[in-house]
């Protein structure tokens, strides 16, 4: 996911849970954040069973894409 959303100049965060699963806070259009979870689903190692896209408020301190 850190490679795929800084190709796509993508602000935000990623950081693996005690559960396995994942956490993504994502900025940045529409369409290039869709695009992002497409490419997850097709090229990524791991198994994405679900995906929830919530809308927020712009965070203006992110700068780029980082791990957590």
């Amino acid at each position: 996911i850190f490679d795929y959303a800084n190709k796509l100049n993508l602000q935000g965060w990623v950081k693996n849970l005690d559960n396995g699963d994942v956490k993504a806070v994502i900025q940045g259009p529409n369409i290039k954040i869709d695009h992002l979870i497409k490419m997850m689903d097709e090229y990524s190692f791991a198994d994405i069973d679900k995906v929830k896209k919530t809308e927020t408020e712009i965070n203006e301190e992110f700068e780029g894409f980082e791990i957590r």
